[in-house]
């Protein structure tokens, strides 16, 4: 209804600015193009539309939980810090702990 609503604003704008100027048949013709282009351009901005805001309803929110598979631990590991989060202490704990392990490897 939209696309049909702004291609015959389109054609009757065209038809009335190009009446005076041209005979009713040239207009007319000239009109029935202007309608077509009116009705693609629209059609053009709906679907462009549509399509923005169903890329915006499929985002994920920000903090969205990790699926866990049973084949990747990481996954495991994920999913438990973000359902109990880290205290400072426990985060120091593991830094000087990495920290350790980086000394022996090298």
């Amino acid at each position: 209804m939209f696309n049909l609503s702004f291609s015959l604003f389109g054609f009757f704008l065209y038809f009335l600015l190009s009446f005076n100027e041209k005979s009713a048949n040239r207009a007319a013709i000239e009109s029935l193009i202007a309608f077509i282009a009116f009705f693609v351009v629209s059609y053009i901005i709906r679907w462009m539309a549509g399509y923005a805001l169903a890329v915006k309803a499929t985002e994920s929110p920000a903090e969205h939980k990790v699926e866990s598979h049973a084949e990747d631990p990481a996954n495991e590991v994920i999913q438990n810090l973000q359902d109990h989060p880290a205290s400072i202490e426990d985060t120091e704990k593991v830094t000087e702990y990495v920290k350790h392990l980086l000394k022996e490897g090298s």
